[in-house]
């Protein structure tokens, strides 16, 4: 229950923090704005499956969405 709660939150963190990206540092991360709930919820899933459109597939060699990495 605790691990839900804590998904929940950092998914949320997640989502306040790339929307507050300027749409050029979203655009060199490769995704849109439009695409942030769905990759943030997808994250560490098959991302081929994290918006309806197909995505703009910017993943890592592993095969993970990549997302910037913004510490508070």
């Amino acid at each position: 229950m605790l691990a839900a709660v804590w998904h929940f939150i950092r998914i949320q963190r997640d989502r306040r923090q790339l929307n507050e990206l300027p749409d050029y540092i979203l655009r060199d991360v490769g995704i849109t704005r439009f695409e942030i709930n769905s990759i943030t919820w997808f994250a560490g899933r098959d991302p081929s499956r994290r918006t309806r459109s197909g995505g703009t597939g910017a993943v890592s060699a592993e095969g993970q969405p990549r997302l910037p990495r913004i510490d508070p």
